[in-house]
């Protein structure tokens, strides 16, 4: 192999694990988006049964 081959080799690599990398950087933006959602419906799951607790507890006292 000559220099330029090794080179050309190189610029191959770096452009092959730059194209892993941006996809992977994609993929965990997706991963968080959907971890954010998850998080905020298990909010809002947990709000309901606070309330749902609130509502029952009522309805005993009376």
């Amino acid at each position: 192999m000559n220099e330029r081959e090794v080179v050309a080799d190189l610029i191959r690599i770096v452009g092959s694990v730059n194209s892993r990398v941006s996809k992977s950087e994609s993929d965990l933006r997706k991963i968080e988006q959907t971890l954010q959602i998850l998080i905020k419906e298990l909010s809002n799951m947990k709000e309901l049964q606070y309330q749902l607790c609130e509502q029952t507890y009522q309805l005993h006292e009376h």
